[in-house]
């Protein structure tokens, strides 16, 4: 089989998009591309009492490719068309990364596909060849999450120059200077990447949790006036600066980027000092450094958003409740620790213009 690729999006690589008919091989291709990437499959990962219909088109939005199981019942299963529906409205949408793959398993009369997918590349499936069609999603998988590949490729469409670490920054911070779609694609790309990595360490957290802990979202005030004040060299530094930081205020315990210039980190030692007082002194940390340093007149400051793990929360509630802390701190001025709500009432692990 191709060498395994990394997760690319912030919770799933692929969604696995079937009809009733066909849930033998869903699940069969389920496992035989489990062990390689992050797969969607509702029998797998939907628990009772969910809200299946909300909890899989989230699913769907927040996987790189949506493989499609065509066979001759495919135009008669009515949910199914409605991930097809979705997986196109992805592909179209010039700010993502999608792919919409179909896996034609038998004799089909293409003719009789439901719109959209008919004009798709296909995946032909030989009886009982479940392998060889992973082979191939994995594929493109690791085409599309092949960095370097893809970097030489926007260079060669005449894209503007993009750092590897530009990301699409979050609904708070002020827009960024416009960006063709190969620059927005490529920022789509990155975020995926450090959002899978965030997704995984989050989970790894939740796995067999007992004792709370709490998330810490940091992002950094008005980066964009920053460079465009000092330059985008002064402000990569500051970049590295805020996140050596944040590594050091971690203690050892997880953290990352979640973005170019946002990070996350886990609080484990609840019983010390509160979490929240704790990242109020990381704020005045990174407003007290000696930012003179890199340039003369130069002033930096973070907000950071925190929720305290509750037993038996999910990771997008979470999630969730550390981006209000954020909004919160930001609306009141940034530069400031600032605690989520109880309860949130976003949508999505990610509010919709944060990506």
């Amino acid at each position: 089989m191709s060498e395994t690729p990394e997760p690319m999006k912030n919770r799933f690589d692929i969604f696995i998009a079937y009809a009733s008919t066909d849930r033998l091989f869903a699940l069969n291709l389920w496992h035989a591309l489990s062990p390689h990437c992050t797969v969607f499959l509702d029998s797998k990962f939907l628990k009772p009492g969910d809200n299946w219909a909300e909890e899989i088109r989230e699913a769907q939005q927040q996987s790189l490719i949506t493989a499609i199981l065509v066979s001759s019942r495919t135009d008669l299963s009515f949910y199914q068309k409605e991930e097809i529906a979705i997986a196109i409205d992805l592909v179209r949408d010039g700010m993502r990364l999608h792919r919409a793959i179909p896996v034609i398993r038998g004799a089909v009369d293409k003719t009789a596909l439901p719109y959209g997918i008919r004009q798709l590349q296909a995946i032909h499936c030989r009886k009982g060849k479940v392998k060889e069609v992973a082979e191939e999603i994995l594929r493109v998988l690791s085409d599309l999450r092949e960095e370097p590949d893809f970097l030489s490729r926007v260079a060669a469409a005449g894209a503007a120059s993009v750092s590897a670490e530009v990301v699409i920054r979050p609904s708070w911070a002020p827009a960024k200077s416009a960006l063709d779609k190969k620059g927005r694609a490529l920022e789509e790309l990155n975020t995926a990447h450090l959002r899978s990595l965030f997704y995984r360490a989050l989970h790894e957290k939740l796995d067999g949790r007992v004792r709370p802990f709490a998330l810490a979202l940091v992002d950094i005030d008005d980066q964009s006036r920053i460079n465009e004040k000092f330059g985008s060299e002064a402000g990569d530094h500051i970049i590295n600066v805020v996140h050596a930081m944040v590594k050091e205020w971690a203690k050892g315990k997880a953290c990352g980027r979640l973005g170019a210039d946002s990070f996350y980190l886990f609080i484990e030692d609840l019983s010390t000092d509160s979490p929240l007082q704790r990242m109020r002194d990381f704020c005045s940390a990174v407003e007290n450094h000696n930012w003179d340093s890199i340039a003369n007149g130069l002033h930096v400051s973070c907000t950071v958003g925190i929720a305290i793990w509750r037993q038996g929360e999910n990771a997008s509630t979470l999630v969730r409740r550390s981006i209000e802390g954020v909004r919160k701190g930001k609306f009141a001025g940034g530069n400031q620790a600032r605690s989520g709500p109880l309860f949130s009432n976003l949508e999505g692990d990610f509010p919709q213009d944060w990506s």
